[in-house]
């Protein structure tokens, strides 16, 4: 079975909860890592570029979805990983986009609209 390496980065317990449970509904074998902060998500990346697809809330405190976006897309190392942006307001989503954003999903996320979304990534759990 495929193994995808999956980084969300969601101060809402219940959010990643979510998100975890959608994904391992779609057959592929995840291994999931979690910060609830753009900080540490920025530690986590620097140690570990082996990311199959980072998903991102919008709104975290401190540094926010797009600055994290923002140092995603300015690491050589990590550019080519798909970012998808979480929130439950989508007035930024054109912002998110031009900042190379793979994705944008407006939550309450449903496990359809994540598995369109998702499609290009999850594609190798359908062989």
């Amino acid at each position: 079975m495929i193994s995808l390496n999956v980084l969300i980065v969601d101060s809402d317990p219940v959010s990643v909860k979510l998100l975890t449970t959608m994904l391992q509904k779609a057959g592929c074998n995840f291994n999931f890592t979690e910060s609830s902060s753009a900080v540490n998500a920025a530690s986590i990346l620097k140690a570990n570029q082996n990311f199959d697809i980072i998903i991102v809330d919008l709104n975290l405190s401190g540094i926010d979805g797009i600055e994290l976006l923002r140092i995603i897309k300015a690491e050589d190392q990590l550019n080519s990983i798909p970012v998808v942006i979480t929130t439950s307001d989508d007035t930024r989503k054109n912002e998110a986009i031009g900042f190379g954003a793979s994705s944008f999903l407006v939550k309450p996320i449903s496990l359809k609209t994540l598995q369109e979304k998702f499609k290009d990534v999850l594609s190798p759990c359908e062989s």
